[in-house]
């Protein structure tokens, strides 16, 4: 049944209708920022212009409010204090991935499944950005969200949200030299932020300052943070910095390890099957054939086990650090303009902070084949990232 897809008819007739290519695409991005600013690499954008049926829009919040709920005891300062960071706030953001998948048991044919979640942001400022290009691009989606109805202005609330005022730095090391350098440049401009290595930091006691060029320094009240703590060395001097530090952070660094998907075996979801870590695997019940084992640590897809052997899941080394449950299918959303069938992850960006989860941003990244990799994009017709509106 049509008012069963994942996607409203309406992503099929505008793509349709419109028919645009990778560089159009690339030409309007470019026209949203300043001249100079960005390069936008080609093969990361999708030139498809994606609209979320009904149907998937309350299975997305359905579920992305059933996670949030199991995981708010975890979301308290007190789980980071308690692990040696005194000045630790409340997680104030959660990113979720759901892979949309074959499901025999559901009437629509496919069903949301929970892929990862981090404590952590990124590339919502790209999103966004994409649901500026298409205003220009898809007249009919001008009055479409690509992200959760509410009272509050957008601009408003991820500027308050994510930066704050004036004193607020984003922190990265290596910024210039990597996949998401775009992401990050195009974050601190629109909100208006210098981004700081942290070779650039000094402190005093609990206060926190960033040192000038020529030499002044200018303290610090809030840090939106894209610096992963694993990337540094166990004795880097900037981790004890970091934990002396008392002030105001979006993404607290903390939270990196303390929420994310290793934790899933402990939490209740009335919408996800059963997932264990692999010492419990043969808990599940079902050949080893039939499940798939997921490192914890790694990301994108890297190190994960598709129907493993049950000798090799037996004699894993770090049996704690990888998570094992049913394979699934991916489910196509649509056929690209070469006839080749596009499969979908969707990622929500959700504010935790203030009152009720919010998503903030939902954008979808479309890719060929049963597996998501960023790493494996090559600028294939539909493939790349693009925003997921909600029908009016």
């Amino acid at each position: 049944m049509l008012g069963q897809a994942p996607l409203d008819f309406l992503s099929d007739e505008l793509n349709r209708r419109y028919a645009y290519t990778k560089p159009a695409i690339q030409r309007a991005l470019q026209m949203q920022v300043p001249h100079g600013l960005l390069d936008f690499p080609l093969a990361n954008f999708s030139e498809l212009a994606l609209v979320a049926s009904p149907l998937l829009s309350q299975r997305l919040q359905s579920a992305a409010l059933d996670l949030c709920s199991a995981l708010q005891p975890r979301f308290l300062a007190q789980n980071c204090i308690a692990v040696g960071w005194p000045f630790a706030v409340d997680a104030d953001v959660l990113t979720v991935d759901y892979a949309i998948a074959h499901s025999a048991s559901d009437a629509s044919g496919w069903s949301l499944r929970l892929v990862e979640f981090q404590a952590f942001t990124s590339l919502l400022m790209s999103a966004k950005l994409i649901q500026e290009a298409h205003a220009s691009l898809f007249p009919e989606l001008s009055d479409h969200l690509a992200w959760q109805s509410s009272n509050e202005n957008w601009e408003l609330a991820c500027q308050a949200w994510l930066a704050g005022a004036e004193g607020s730095v984003l922190l990265e090391q290596r910024a210039y030299q990597r996949p998401t350098t775009f992401d990050l440049i195009l974050t601190a401009h629109r909100l208006g932020l210098s981004i700081v290595e942290p070779t650039q930091l000094l402190h005093e006691g609990s206060r926190l300052f960033v040192r000038n060029p020529d030499g002044s320094k200018k303290q610090i009240h809030k840090i939106l943070n894209r610096l992963i703590l694993d990337e540094l060395d166990t004795h880097d001097p900037v981790q004890k910095m970091l934990r002396q530090a008392n002030l105001d952070w979006h993404n607290h660094p903390a939270w990196y390890r303390q929420i994310q998907k290793g934790v899933q075996p402990e939490l209740k979801l009335r919408q996800e099957p059963p997932c264990v870590l692999a010492s419990d695997w043969r808990s599940l019940g079902l050949p080893a054939s039939e499940l798939v084992a997921k490192p914890i640590f790694s990301y994108g897809g890297a190190g994960i086990l598709f129907a493993p052997e049950a000798s090799i899941l037996d004699h894993l080394a770090r049996p704690e650090h990888y998570l094992v449950q049913r394979r699934f299918q991916a489910y196509p959303i649509m056929k690209a303009s070469d006839g080749a069938d596009l499969y979908a992850e969707i990622r929500l960006i959700i504010r935790i902070k203030s009152g009720l989860p919010w998503i903030a941003m939902q954008f979808a990244r479309v890719f060929r084949g049963q597996r998501a990799s960023a790493s494996q994009l090559q600028g294939l017709p539909g493939e790349g990232m693009t925003v997921l509106y909600n029908v009016r």
